[in-house]
């Protein structure tokens, strides 16, 4: 069975001790509602019946919510019998239901088997929605004949042509192909007054395009001929020109407060006319508030951080917030000179510890897995730490924690002072490094 929302329906007077049917469509949870009997085929005291679901005729002055105001859509009962007369278009939908209550909902299931007019649609439940075929747009008169009120298995419902009705429909169809953003209804040979305004494009750097024939978007839509039978059209989204874009020159920063500031590194080649910024790895503590900015423009919107980010960055105050454990991440800004895009990619959990950081060759000032040396520390004295470093050159070296597998300039690093201290210049050849975290002396002798 079909579960919905449960709809409110008002007495159709007040000197009628009966309850209310309501014809209503598919989405939304159900709602319990009272149940009463009612009288039974031919009682003066019966069950009242209104037409409510998704269309364009009739049914589009409805929609699924069930009003009490809809009084135009209500049922003519006379005794077993129940009719109502309603304009009908292909695709229209709906079902009816009994006493604001879905147990007895009656849909496809009391369409007579062969109806040329009604079908059933895919899926829905257990009772599917009654469906008006392709090709069967007309005046209707409805006839629900009730022979059972209590589980509402034996009643079928009728329909009467009035009057044909010829119409071209227009489906107005999302990027995805699939969704449906709208539907023009016209006349047998009239021309589509306008296209359906398409929504604003929420994704950065694309604007609308315009309608295609085809889902492929390879055949623009015919726009100015009438058609000669119900047809979709497809929308397609583009790049945004940008004739007026100048590269975006100034330097973006990402800043934690209260620690370091990493610049961002500009891509040597853009991404589709837009300027690219990295950083490498950043290691960020829970908590840490931090801002990306050039000076002129900063990130200060949640919707401008791209990656799923709900249980790691909440934007607060113009300041990023770390929500998740203490981590890795690498950045990456896509801009265009007006609009800002962030991505972040959490980075596998590298070395903690410390290393002898500087201009190495093969990580210059950075961390690099089997290129920096690791400390190691020493088995009795637990404040000793040692390594062996090798250079090929000539070059400003330090001790540095590393956290995660990247540098962490945050917390202690060492030069010829100690904590904090000005770099080593060492030239080419073989040391033995030495690190005291008591003292917080490091020494560098050379073999």
């Amino acid at each position: 069975m079909n579960t919905k929302k449960w709809l409110g329906i008002a007495l159709a007077s007040a000197l009628v001790v009966g309850t209310a049917f309501a014809l209503v469509g598919c989405g939304g949870e159900k709602t319990p509602g009272s149940t009463t009997g009612g009288g039974g085929g031919g009682s003066e005291i019966g069950i009242q019946y209104y037409l409510v679901g998704d269309g364009l005729g009739t049914l589009s002055e409805s929609g699924w919510d069930q009003k009490s105001t809809n009084e135009h859509l209500k049922f003519t009962r006379d005794g077993n019998v129940a009719t109502i007369e309603v304009e009908l278009y292909e695709g229209d939908e709906f079902q009816i239901i009994h006493n604001q209550d879905w147990s007895g909902q009656m849909g496809s299931n009391i369409v007579p088997e062969g109806s040329e007019v009604f079908e059933s649609t895919a899926g829905g439940g257990a009772i599917a929605n009654i469906k008006v075929a392709a090709g069967k747009s007309g005046k209707y008169k409805l006839t629900l004949t009730i022979e059972d009120e209590t589980e509402f298995k034996n009643n079928t419902l009728e329909c009467e042509l009035i009057e044909a009705i010829e119409v071209n429909i227009v489906s107005w169809i999302d990027i995805d192909g699939t969704k449906v953003l709208g539907k023009t209804v016209l006349k047998k040979g009239e021309k589509i007054p306008e296209a359906y305004t398409y929504p604003t494009v929420d994704k950065l750097f694309y604007e609308f395009d315009k309608w295609y024939a085809d889902d492929d978007c390879t055949t623009p839509f015919d726009l100015t001929t009438a058609p000669t039978a119900s047809v979709s059209a497809y929308a397609k989204i583009k790049e945004t020109a940008n004739t007026s874009y100048t590269a975006d020159a100034t330097e973006w920063k990402l800043k934690i407060e209260g620690g370091s500031e990493i610049t961002f590194t500009k891509n040597t080649q853009d991404y589709k006319a837009h300027n690219v910024f990295t950083t490498g790895a950043v290691v960020l503590a829970k908590d840490a508030q931090f801002t990306i900015g050039n000076g002129t423009a900063s990130i200060t919107k949640d919707t401008e951080i791209k990656t799923a980010h709900g249980t790691r960055f909440a934007v607060e105050g113009g300041k990023i917030k770390v929500k998740a454990n203490t981590g890795r991440y690498s950045f990456t800004l896509v801009t265009n000179g007006t609009d800002y895009e962030v991505y972040f990619e959490v980075l596998p959990n590298g070395y903690s510890g410390y290393a002898v950081v500087g201009a190495l060759t093969g990580a210059d000032w950075s961390y690099v897995e089997g290129v920096n040396p690791k400390l190691v520390q020493d088995a009795s004295q637990k404040n000793i730490y040692t390594a062996e470093l090798t250079l090929d050159k000539a070059c400003e070296v330090k001790v540095a924690t590393i956290e995660y597998g990247a540098i962490n300039w945050d917390a202690a690093n060492w030069g010829t002072t100690g904590i904090s201290g000005d770099n080593f210049s060492l030239t080419e050849g073989t040391y033995t490094v030495t690190l005291d975290t008591t003292a917080n002396t490091v020494t560098f002798v050379k073999k």
